[in-house]
């Protein structure tokens, strides 16, 4: 094992990335948390309105927190697999990995499930900008019927199926060792400017 401890970094901060690309398709049972907004043209009232009844159809409240559990726990297993493949030969250090991924898993749950709701919320917003009245009224009707419950319910389920599974984990087995040379350059460039320029405060907001 060459370079292991940046890889393991540079993994993990992939995984928070990860974490919130899966956040967008799961859901929390949550009050909206509180979230600074930008200033955004509001949408079309009567397709907002429609928008989130497809949200409500595709994801209904009482199976939104396992959906959301299910999406990341899924999207989780490859990268793991390829932390794995870094510390087989060191059993301590692989000890540490695990822990510490373990224990940022959890919390990055925690933090993102609070956060869900007013994403999907947002998502409704996205929707009523990018679809028209009469989609979003075909989109819930699909979402109403038998097939369309098991097609959105079941959508993230296929993050686990066993081909796309060993796909994604041979993306991060290539990737990791990848995010681990960009990060040491990264982190290089960053020592190198710090060490032309004197500190600075933080901004002012």
């Amino acid at each position: 094992m060459t370079n292991g401890m940046p890889r393991i970094s540079a993994a993990l901060r992939m995984a928070a990335l990860l974490t919130l690309a899966a956040s967008t398709a799961a859901m929390a049972q949550n009050e909206p948390a509180k979230i600074e907004t930008v200033a955004i043209p509001a949408p079309d009232a009567e397709r907002l309105a429609l928008a989130r009844d497809l949200i409500a159809q595709a994801f209904p409240e009482e199976k939104r927190e396992a959906l959301f559990t299910d999406a990341m726990d899924a999207m989780m297993k490859p990268l793991r697999k390829a932390l794995d493949s870094e510390t087989e030969c060191d059993p301590e250090l692989a000890a540490i990995t695990n822990r510490k991924f373990d224990s940022w898993f959890e919390t990055s749950k925690v933090v993102a499930k609070k956060h869900i709701p007013a994403q999907m919320d947002a998502m409704a917003q996205a929707y009523a900008r990018e679809f028209s009245a009469k989609e979003l009224s075909e989109y819930s009707a699909f979402a109403a019927t038998p097939g369309g419950k098991h097609f959105f319910l079941r959508n993230t389920a296929i993050l686990s199926d066993p081909s796309v599974a060993a796909a994604s984990e041979n993306y991060m087995r290539e990737l990791v060792p990848i995010m681990s040379k960009m990060s040491e350059e990264l982190n290089a460039e960053i020592a190198a400017y710090k060490g032309k320029h004197p500190a600075k405060g933080k901004a002012k907001h």
